[in-house]
């Protein structure tokens, strides 16, 4: 835990600025109070230390002397993410006191499920309404019941009605952990 109190530590020489401050991290119950700052990220795994701490049982990169896809790798990924940011703050807002990162990421967020129509099968009802919730923030519209409109059909159990509608509609049929996938990179779980 000294990491996270080192780095909140430092951000509080940056909070005066938090319009400007994006966080990375693999963790979002880290930064709470701080999610409209953060790009939530897949872990990275390069040491042994790391892989064996989350329960992988692999060599790592490094034993393996290699590093991940260049193209597809998280670090990757994120880079792609990182620099679609940096040039809406730095060249498409003129306005110096506009910029705000934040709105960045609000609006990048909405992108991420706009166009997707959802209607969720089986879920926890305690589970329901963040779900629900997530996925409007991420730009999808949310129905209580199938349509023709439907592109994804989120469920529990494969067996439900609505799942194997999703299966016979050739419809996008997901787990509920795509709210997480969906929050890496800000990119549409699939």
């Amino acid at each position: 835990m000294m990491a996270l109190k080192s780095i909140r530590r430092v951000l509080i020489l940056c909070w005066g600025q938090e319009s400007t401050v994006v966080i990375l991290d693999d963790t979002e119950q880290a930064w709470m109070k701080h999610r409209d700052n953060l790009i939530l990220m897949e872990r990275y795994h390069f040491f042994g230390s790391s892989c064996r701490q989350f329960g992988f049982n692999c060599k790592s990169l490094a034993e393996l002397k290699s590093d991940e896809d260049e193209a597809e790798g998280a670090l990757a990924k994120i880079l792609k993410v990182l620099k679609q940011i940096h040039y809406k703050f730095f060249y498409e807002l003129e306005d110096i006191a506009e910029r705000d990162v934040r709105e960045i990421l609000k609006s990048a967020r909405r992108e991420v499920l706009s166009g997707c129509v959802i209607v969720f099968s089986r879920i926890c009802h305690r589970a329901l309404p963040s779900l629900w919730k997530m996925a409007e923030q991420l730009g999808a519209t949310c129905l209580m019941e199938l349509d023709p409109s439907v592109t994804h059909v989120v469920a529990t159990d494969a067996g439900t009605m609505k799942a194997q509608w999703a299966v016979k509609e050739k419809r996008w049929l997901v787990h509920p952990p795509m709210d997480r996938d969906c929050k890496l990179f800000l990119g549409k779980a699939t």
